[in-house]
C-alpha cells in the first residue's frame, strides 16, 4: 500500500497543526518524542523513511484519545497501524515486552497446532457442545499461565463468566479449535499474522455452529465485531461482550449486599473504540449497597492502562499506569473494577513496581461473587 493512500483513507492530509493530539497523548505527556502531529507533518512533507525507521513509532498505544479529539477526523491509530507495515518491510519491528513471547504465541496459534484449552474449566459448571452461544476465551488461559507469578488469578475470569452465564440459562459450547483473535497483530502491522488466526475462528466458530459467540476481553470483541467484517466479509455469527449479556438479564439475577466502594477503568477498545460505556456501570449500580466513585478522568476521558501489542513497554508506560492508578486510589474506592484481563495485567506489573497497589476484578468477576 503506498504511502499517499495511507494518508488520504486516514484523513492525515487534514491535519492543520493544531497540536491537540500530542497535547492529548498520553505517552507524549510523559515526555517521549513521540508527536502524532510531527508524525502526520513528515509523512504528508514526503519524509516518510524518518516515520518508519523513528523506534517511538511503536511507543503509541492506539489509545484513540487523539483521533476521539481531533477537530479534523484524523483517525491516527489507523494510520500508526499503516505505517507499521511500513516500517515491519523496512526491517523495523520494535521492542518486544516479555522476551517476544506473547509474538511467539500467536505465531504458534496461526500454525494450526492442536491445543488443549480447556483446562481451567472447573467441575459443576455447565458448558454444552451443541450450544449456539459459543464462549470464546481466547489467549486467556496462556495469559492465566505466564503471569501467574504476578500475582493474578486470571483463570478466574472464564469460570465466573461460565457461572454466570448458567445463572442466565445458557450453558455456553467451548472450542479447542479457536486462536488468539490476532488484535495484538493487527495493532503492530502483521497482517499476514493477524489473517491466517482470523480465519482459523471463523472455521472453527462456523465448525460449532455458533450463532452468538460471547467474548470476556474488549479487544478480542472490537477487532471481531469491527475488524473482521472489513476483511472477511458479513460474519456468519453475532459477537456480543458478556457485558451487554448481563445488562440484558439482570432481571435473571439475585444479588446479595456489598457494602464496599469501587472504582471502573474504561479500557480503551470498550470505551473509545467501542462505545460501551453504560452497560459496566448499570451492572454495578444494580448490587446493592455497592457504590460506584469515579475517578477523575472516565468514560471517553479515561486514561490508557499504558500498554499495548505487548510492545515498547517502557519508561513513560510505567509513569501512565502509576498516575492511573493514583487516580483509583483517590477516589477512595477499595476495588478498582475492570472488563479487560490486560489492564489487570499492566497494572499489577506496575505495582509490582513500586505503583499504588489496589485490588483489581473483572466486572464478571464481580457479578460471580456477589450472586446470591
Amino acid at each position: 500500500m503506498s504511502v499517499e493512500s495511507i494518508v488520504k483513507e486516514t484523513n492525515a492530509h487534514y491535519c492543520l497543526d493544531c497540536t491537540i493530539c500530542t497535547g492529548s497523548c498520553p505517552v507524549a505527556r510523559m515526555g517521549s518524542r513521540l508527536s502524532p502531529r510531527l508524525a502526520v507533518r513528515r509523512t504528508v512533507l514526503g519524509k516518510d523513511e524518518l516515520v518508519t525507521s523513528d523506534p517511538d513509532l511503536w511507543s503509541c498505544l492506539t489509545c484513540g484519545t487523539c483521533s476521539s479529539r481531533c477537530p479534523f477526523e484524523v483517525d491516527f491509530p489507523e494510520f500508526v497501524r499503516r505505517m507499521r507495515t511500513e516500517a515491519i518491510c523496512a526491517g523495523n519491528k520494535g521492542v518486544p515486552s516479555h522476551d517476544g513471547l506473547m509474538q511467539i504465541m500467536a505465531s504458534l496459534q496461526s500454525k494450526g497446532i492442536p491445543q488443549a484449552k480447556q483446562f481451567w474449566l472447573e467441575k459443576g459448571l455447565k458448558t454444552n457442545k451443541q450450544s449456539t452461544d459459543l464462549m470464546y476465551v481466547g489467549c486467556l488461559p496462556f495469559y492465566g499461565i505466564e503471569f501467574e507469578d504476578y500475582g493474578l488469578d486470571l483463570f478466574r475470569l472464564p469460570n465466573d463468566a461460565v457461572k454466570v452465564l448458567n445463572k442466565m440459562g445458557i450453558e455456553p459450547a467451548l472450542s479447542e479449535d479457536e486462536r488468539c483473535c490476532g488484535h495484538d497483530q493487527f495493532w503492530r502491522g502483521e497482517f499476514d499474522t493477524f489473517k491466517r488466526l482470523a480465519e482459523l475462528n471463523i472455521e472453527a466458530f462456523k465448525r460449532c455452529r455458533a450463532e452468538r459467540v460471547v467474548f470476556l476481553c474488549p479487544e478480542g470483541y472490537q477487532i471481531v465485531k469491527e475488524v473482521y467484517p472489513k476483511h472477511f466479509g458479513e460474519l456468519p455469527f453475532k459477537p456480543v461482550h458478556i457485558v451487554e449479556l448481563i445488562r440484558e438479564n439482570l432481571d435473571t439475577l439475585s444479588f446479595k449486599e456489598v457494602e464496599r466502594k469501587v472504582t471502573y477503568h474504561d479500557s480503551c477498545r470498550m470505551g473509545r473504540f467501542l462505545g460501551i460505556y453504560d452497560a459496566p456501570r448499570d451492572i454495578i449500580s444494580s448490587i446493592p449497597e455497592l457504590e460506584l466513585v469515579e475517578m477523575e478522568r472516565n468514560r471517553s476521558d479515561s486514561v490508557c492502562c499504558g500498554a499495548a501489542g505487548w510492545i515498547n513497554c517502557f519508561s513513560c508506560s510505567k509513569k501512565i499506569q502509576t498516575e492511573r492508578l493514583g487516580q483509583a486510589r483517590a477516589t477512595g474506592a477499595d476495588l478498582l473494577v475492570t472488563t479487560c484481563p490486560k489492564c489487570q495485567i499492566h497494572f499489577r506489573c506496575a505495582m509490582r513496581g513500586g505503583a499504588p497497589e489496589i485490588e483489581m476484578m473483572d466486572v464478571v468477576s464481580l457479578v460471580a461473587s456477589a450472586l446470591e
